[in-house]
C-alpha cells in the first residue's frame, strides 16, 4: 500500500494500551506516546527492586543486564528461552530491571513504584515485595514524561494469558476489563494467539479494543470480521519464519508485495537501538485495525500513533 498516513494520525489520547508480550515498553511508548495507561503481561518474574548502590561490580551487573536485553535490541523481539537465562543470572534480575532502563532511555522520569498483585475479581493490591498476596503478582509505575509533562502510569503483571492460565488466575482479565475499551498492541508474540489454547485472550482483545497494532504474528486475520473492522496494511509479507512456517497467511500474501522491488519498505523512524537488523527493517509489515463505526479508519483510535515521527515518519511506498 502506497502513500504516508501520518496526516491521517490523531493526536486524541486512548484511555489505556494493552501489550502481551513481555517488557517491550519503548515500542508501545513509540507507538502510543500519549496513552494514560500501559498493561504489560509476560510469564517472566519482575525480581526484587533494583538497588545499584548496594552491588559490590556494578559494571558487571549492567553489562549482564545489557545482555538480557540484547536480543530485544538487535532483533527487536526477545528471544524467550535466552531471556529466561539472562533475567536470572545477574544481580539486577527480573523485568524490573529493564523497565526501569526503557523508562529512563524514553525520557521519563519515575515519581512512584508500587509493587503488589491482582485478587481475582482484577483489583490491584498494594504489597510489599516479595510479599506473597494475589495470584497474579505485578508492579505499578508512575512516571512523568519530561517533554510534555503529562503524568502516565504502567504495569506489569506476571501471568499466563493461555487459556488454562485464565481459567486459573482470572484476575488479569477482570483488571483490563475495568480499564475498558483501549488500543491493543502486538509485536512478535510469537504466534501464540494463531493456536487454539489462547482463544480467550484473543476474543478478549477483540471484543475490547478500537484499535489493534499488530505485526503477522498477532491476530490471524480471519479472526477479523469485515463488518466490525475496517484494516490497513502496510510494508512487505514474506510469510513466517520455518520454525512457524504453518502460520503462513494467503490473504496477507495476497495484499502486500513479497520483495523489495514491488514497493518500498514500511518506514518507521523510530530510535536507531528499535530498529532491528536491516534484514528486518526490509520486510517489515504493520497491520493496522480499528473499529468499522470509525469516520476514519485510522485517525479516531489510534492515540497519536505517529507519536514524536515527523510528517514522513510512517509510510509504505
Amino acid at each position: 500500500m502506497a502513500g504516508d498516513i501520518s496526516p491521517r494520525i490523531s493526536s486524541t489520547k486512548t484511555r489505556g494500551v494493552l501489550h502481551v508480550q513481555r517488557a517491550r515498553f519503548l515500542y508501545v511508548d513509540q507507538f502510543f506516546p500519549r496513552a494514560a495507561v500501559y498493561v504489560l503481561c509476560g510469564k517472566e518474574a519482575l525480581g526484587p527492586p533494583p538497588d545499584p548502590l548496594r552491588i559490590a561490580n556494578l559494571s558487571g551487573a549492567l553489562g549482564n543486564l545489557e545482555n538480557a536485553m540484547k536480543s530485544s535490541l538487535n532483533t527487536t523481539y526477545f528471544i524467550t528461552k535466552d531471556m529466561k537465562v539472562d533475567l536470572h543470572a545477574q544481580n539486577l534480575n527480573g523485568v524490573l530491571p529493564i523497565l526501569y532502563t526503557c523508562i529512563a532511555r524514553a525520557d521519563k522520569s519515575i515519581t512512584n513504584v508500587s509493587f503488589g498483585s491482582l485478587n481475582s475479581g482484577g483489583v490491584f493490591e498494594e504489597a510489599a515485595p516479595g510479599r506473597k498476596g494475589g495470584s497474579t503478582p505485578g508492579v505499578r509505575i508512575r512516571y512523568t514524561d519530561n517533554q510534555s509533562g503529562s503524568a502516565q502510569t504502567l504495569y506489569y503483571f506476571t501471568t499466563d494469558i493461555s487459556d488454562g492460565g485464565i481459567k486459573a488466575t482470572p484476575g488479569f482479565l477482570k483488571f483490563c476489563q475495568r480499564l475498558g475499551t483501549g488500543a491493543s498492541f502486538l509485536k512478535s508474540p510469537s504466534y501464540l494467539l494463531f493456536e487454539s489454547g489462547f482463544a480467550t485472550i484473543r476474543n478478549f482483545i477483540l471484543d475490547h479494543s478500537n484499535m489493534i497494532v499488530q505485526d503477522d504474528s498477532g491476530i490471524p486475520l480471519a479472526y477479523f470480521d469485515p463488518n466490525k473492522w475496517n484494516l490497513r496494511f502496510f510494508g512487505v509479507y514474506l510469510g513466517p519464519i520455518d520454525m512457524f512456517k504453518q502460520h503462513y497467511q494467503p490473504r496477507l500474501q495476497r495484499t502486500l508485495p513479497t520483495n523489495q522491488s514491488a514497493a518500498a519498505r514500511l518506514r518507521i523512524r523510530l530510535p536507531m537501538e528499535l530498529q532491528g537488523s536491516e534484514s528486518e527493517r526490509r520486510h517489515a509489515q504493520v497491520i493496522l485495525s480499528s473499529r468499522a463505526k470509525s469516520r476514519d479508519p485510522v485517525a479516531n483510535p489510534i492515540a497519536n500513533f505517529a507519536g514524536s515521527f515527523d510528517s514522513a515518519a510512517l509510510r509504505s511506498g
